[in-house]
């Protein structure tokens, strides 16, 4: 699954506004306390007035960072997602986990006249790793 979660978090986020991959010069805005072989993928960070809000990828979860504090996602534990009605005003979307709901935020836009939205590819990303379709409201 490593190796598929790679595949599909770089090919659906890339294009996003607020995507970027991780590598060695890249620095988190927090510590990050990863499984044994869990490594990052990338980073979303937020714009305006969300930048405070981050996810990250990595080879078996999703982090949420938030003003400093951070909460790990683990892709084994998402049930499903709940796919909006409209893309209007969306700024992210709540994921449902063995634990309860969770929310994930990707505010931004992207393409000619921002006509692209950023949960959107996160959905993607979601569908492909989990293999779920979307939860009903």
């Amino acid at each position: 699954m490593t190796l598929l979660t790679d595949s599909v978090v770089r090919r659906h986020m890339k294009a996003t506004s607020g995507f970027t991959l991780c590598d060695e010069a890249a620095a988190l805005p927090a510590e990050l306390a990863l499984a044994e072989g869990e490594f990052v993928i990338g980073s979303y960070r937020n714009p305006e007035p969300w930048e405070g809000s981050m996810l990250v990828f990595t080879s078996s979860a999703i982090w949420t960072i938030e003003g400093g504090t951070s909460e790990r996602i683990a892709l084994k534990d998402i049930v499903g997602y709940e796919s909006p009605g409209t893309k209007d005003g969306v700024t992210g979307l709540r994921v449902r986990t063995n634990d309860g709901f969770r929310f994930l935020r990707a505010a931004g836009t992207y393409g000619p006249y921002g006509k692209y939205k950023d949960f959107i590819a996160l959905m993607r990303v979601l569908r492909a790793v989990t293999n779920s379709s979307a939860v009903p409201e």
